[in-house]
């Protein structure tokens, strides 16, 4: 089993626990950037083989110390080839007063677990899978941020995706061009279950059709044309019936929509006709959770 594979695995204990003490930061160093520290200081209370500053990338890590685990979050980590180790520490600032860290850091021989292993590329590309405006935003914790005219609309654009994927945690804002990009700062580890399973692709008989249902073999720009098919092939059964979906177009993400099911088990979307031809068209689903 691979690291990934083992966070993996550690995502659905943890989602079936609803774990919320386990955490990732995408870097936890600029994470922590506003404590300020100046010096990193033992602590009496410290175990002594406890690690002493803030970490310069991603990281997963349990907000309490190693010691607060309960057994079957312990079990959880250990039975599957992970390491404990403490973080504990006086966060000393300029003034000469200080902050005590008292977390625990889940690793794998001996280091940290990468960003590839968090399955942090896979949540940016989830992301623009569902047709969002995704920016590369250097100055973030994550490196990428959803990305809107507005504070409003691009934190809309982050809100939306929390609400189809379930992936959760804290965001920050930051400037972007002529707008602005909201990101990821921290993120509970047990929402992140859905998103290393693959999006479920599905199969299905497509046909497109006006509002009462009569076919189309051409269309016209800026018309309101209805697909239709039977989808085949759902993964566990899981209900479609409200389900966001991507539209695919020639390959592209063209648009996120609704989908229905009347009562014979036919599937519908509206589409706005973008072009003269009629479009070629899959649905890939994304579902929290699963």
């Amino acid at each position: 089993m691979t690291v990934k594979e083992k966070v993996k695995a550690f995502y659905k204990k943890a989602s079936e626990g609803k774990w919320s003490n386990f955490v990732i930061y995408p870097n936890e160093l600029k994470a922590y950037a506003g404590m300020e520290c100046v010096s990193y200081d033992p602590k009496e209370d410290c175990p002594a083989d406890s690690y002493r500053r803030f970490y310069n990338g991603a990281v997963l890590k349990y907000t309490r110390l190693c010691v607060d685990m309960t057994a079957d979050e312990r079990a959880a980590v250990i039975s599957l080839g992970l390491q404990l180790k403490p973080q504990c520490f006086w966060c000393t600032k300029a003034d000469g007063s200080a902050s005590g860290i008292n977390n625990c850091h889940i690793q794998y021989a001996g280091r940290e677990i990468t960003a590839d292993e968090l399955w942090l590329p896979e949540l940016k590309q989830r992301a623009i899978d569902l047709g969002h405006d995704i920016r590369y935003s250097a100055i973030s914790d994550i490196g990428w941020g959803f990305y809107g005219a507005t504070t409003g609309e691009a934190y809309d654009g982050l809100d939306s995706f929390m609400k189809t994927t379930g992936v959760i945690g804290s965001a920050r804002r930051y400037p972007h061009g002529s707008g602005y990009v909201w990101a990821y700062r921290m993120i509970y580890a047990y929402s992140m279950v859905g998103i290393s399973e693959p999006a479920h692709d599905t199969a299905l008989s497509i046909a497109i059709t006006d509002e009462a249902g009569n076919p189309i073999t051409e269309s016209v720009v800026g018309e309101t044309v209805y697909i239709t098919g039977q989808l085949k092939d759902i993964v566990d059964d899981v209900a479609l019936q409200g389900a966001l979906i991507t539209l695919y177009r020639n390959g592209v993400a063209t648009a996120n929509t609704d989908i229905t099911e009347d009562a014979s088990g036919i599937y519908s979307i509206p589409y706005t006709v973008v072009s003269a031809d009629v479009p070629t068209i899959r649905f890939k689903t994304h579902f929290a959770g699963t």
